[in-house]
């Protein structure tokens, strides 16, 4: 690709020597050229090259997504380019049947931001009400209504396991897509 550049450097060391110098060396990258992305793959033999660069190809997409990091590694950041890879997925699919947070569109900005953080609060809590309302800096009870709220507006059941899994990946799928 034109905005990407590759490197394979070759070593006789073991995995975590040549894994050391490949940071040593991306740092000085980053040094020299500060607004660059550097993505490591894995440290393999010659055969696994094509199977490195794809997962370093991954790292530079997730990176280019999280501006606050330039440099990863594939095992650091494996958990966040499955989630976006499949964020990515579920956005094509979403394009084809609908979303449940389409409806949120007919809500102004402030009542969208507002509906967004108490899900996404909601959800980094795992449910618990407490929790999460103290996250957002409001009464449980506060909370609960918001809740009952965004469910009539959704035409959702928030109690639904598994209808909380998908709005929350919708809303993963959402911020990647943005």
């Amino acid at each position: 690709r034109s905005d990407r550049v590759h490197g394979l450097l070759h070593g006789t060391g073991t995995a975590d020597a040549m894994d050391e110098s490949t940071s040593r060396l991306a740092a000085q990258l980053l040094r020299s050229i500060p607004d660059a992305y550097v993505g490591l793959g894995s440290t393999v033999r010659l055969g696994g090259v094509p199977a490195s660069r794809h997962e370093a190809d991954q790292v530079l997409d997730y990176l280019c997504r999280h501006p606050d990091q330039h440099l990863a590694a594939i095992d650091e950041v494996r958990t966040g380019v499955a989630l976006m890879e499949l964020a990515e997925s579920l956005s094509r699919e979403l394009d084809s049947t609908g979303s449940s947070l389409s409806a949120l569109r007919r809500l102004n900005p402030a009542d969208r931001d507002e509906t967004i953080g108490t899900l996404d609060a909601f959800f980094a809590a795992m449910g618990n009400i407490s929790e999460a309302a103290r996250l957002l800096h409001v009464h449980p009870n506060t909370l609960r209504y918001r809740l009952t709220k965004i469910a009539d507006v959704l035409e959702v059941d928030l109690d639904d396991r598994e209808t909380r899994l998908l709005l929350e990946l919708e809303l993963l799928a959402e911020r990647y897509r943005h």
